[in-house]
Formats: structure tokens, sequence, C-alpha cells
């Protein structure tokens, strides 16, 4: 999940022309903040974590794409929408799983070393019926990935 959320706006699909982003590989330590609402509306505080995004990772950010909310392997999503530039990409999902639907809408920009963007997942996939989670993030390269 950690790895997710700080790739989210990384999301790319093979049925989609793809444009690199303007994004190094390396250690990058990721802010996120969540927020629920429904399901008694929930406010996370916010949150850092340290991910490795290798070359391979920021190279072929296809592998990302499929992968659905609450650890799914994502097999059951498909790309709705994606723009996909250098500096900025905007990506629609909607995942139709066992328990139910998620729609998830990803904006992020990249800038070479940071990123930072929002997420929003609309979903009744859970037993709290319908809710709606959002993630606003920010992440920053802090030097090359540990061997």
């Amino acid at each position: 999940m950690r790895k997710l959320i700080c790739v989210l706006g990384l999301l790319t699909s093979s049925g989609f022309a793809i444009a690199a982003p303007n994004m190094q590989a390396g250690q990058y330590e990721v802010t996120y903040k969540m927020s629920t609402q429904g399901g008694g509306g929930i406010q996370i505080p916010p949150q850092t974590v340290k991910v490795c995004l290798a070359p391979s990772d920021v190279a072929d950010v296809r592998k990302y794409a499929m992968q659905g909310p609450h650890g799914s392997n994502g097999s059951d999503c498909k790309p709705v929408e994606q723009n996909v530039a250098n500096d900025h990409a905007t990506i629609k999902m909607r995942c139709d799983g066992k328990q139910g639907v998620s729609n998830i809408t990803v904006d992020v920009g990249f800038k070479g070393d940071t990123y930072s963007g929002k997420s929003t997942i609309d979903t009744t996939a859970g037993p709290q019926g319908r809710m709606v989670i959002v993630s606003e993030f920010t992440g920053r390269r802090v030097g090359d990935c540990a061997k």
C-alpha cells in the first residue's frame, strides 16, 4: 500500500501511449495526508514513508497501473481515461471487485526530483458502504536507493 500511494502519480497502462515522467530514480521521502468521507469520515494525520523507485520503475510505470485498492493485484482494474505528459499526469481507473466498485482519479505533477498530487478513490468495496478516500501527497528524492 505504501508503494502504491507513493507512485499513484506514476500510473499508466499498456492500452495508452506513455510519456516518461520528468522524474529521477532513487530513494524518495513521501508525505501523504489521507481523509475519508462516508463510513464515519476520518482524518488521518500526515505520514511520511521512504520508497525506492528503481530506474525500471520510472522507465516502465505501466506495471503500477492496474494495482487496485485494498491490496488487490489490480486484475479487476481497467483504465478509463489517461493524460500523461512529461511534467503532469491525470489518470482515471475503474476497479470492479468482488466486494464492490472503486473509481480512482489521480492528478500529479513531476519536477525531476520532486512530485506532488492528489488521488481520490470513490469506493463501495468495503463493509462500511460507499466511501471516498482522498490522499494528497508530496515526494522528494533524498538520494540513491540502499543497496
